[in-house]
């Protein structure tokens, strides 16, 4: 296994609400990049440390567990009001302890599926803390996303029916 000059699991305080951040990197000093899971609740700092860990060598790696998911999850999630504008927020006040933390000026924002979403506000109203901007998985609109995945679904059952019905052949 690998040795990290640094390698941090914590939980800080955001907004009110304890969440968990993952922070790896080669060396101390490296540009701090900022991975937004999609979901919501559906965390991947698993999947991003193990297979985007080459980033290590030349940034300072941070996964966050949004508010309510991962190890950011408290029974408490069930009473609170979520909105975009609480993870965008909840982001907000993170880039600045990131800031602080690494003694950076910007932070790159990585967003995946519904961490776009998050990232896309954050960096429209806070560009004076963005490095750059990665969106994965952009989402755009919801409606027609889940319209055509729907329609995609359909028409491979009809494929797969039509393989195995002439599959004699």
């Amino acid at each position: 296994m690998k040795k990290y000059a640094v390698d941090i699991c914590r939980d800080i305080d955001i907004n009110g609400d304890r969440q968990n951040i993952r922070i790896r990197a080669a060396r101390e000093g490296l540009p701090p990049i900022l991975f937004i899971h999609g979901g919501p609740g559906v965390c991947d700092r698993h999947i991003v440390l193990a297979k985007q860990s080459a980033l290590a060598e030349k940034y300072t790696m941070v996964c966050w567990d949004q508010r309510g998911s991962g190890k950011s999850y408290s029974p408490g999630i069930k009473k609170q009001e979520l909105t975009v504008d609480t993870y965008v927020e909840d982001a907000r006040e993170l880039v600045s302890q990131i800031c602080r933390m690494l003694g950076a000026d910007k932070v790159v924002i990585a967003g995946h599926s519904w961490g776009t979403v998050i990232g896309l506000q954050l960096v429209s109203r806070y560009p004076e803390k963005t490095a750059a901007y990665i969106g994965q998985g952009q989402f755009i609109d919801g409606w027609k996303n889940e319209e055509e995945s729907y329609r995609f679904c359909v028409r491979e059952r009809i494929t797969y029916k039509l393989r195995t019905l002439f599959s004699f052949c």
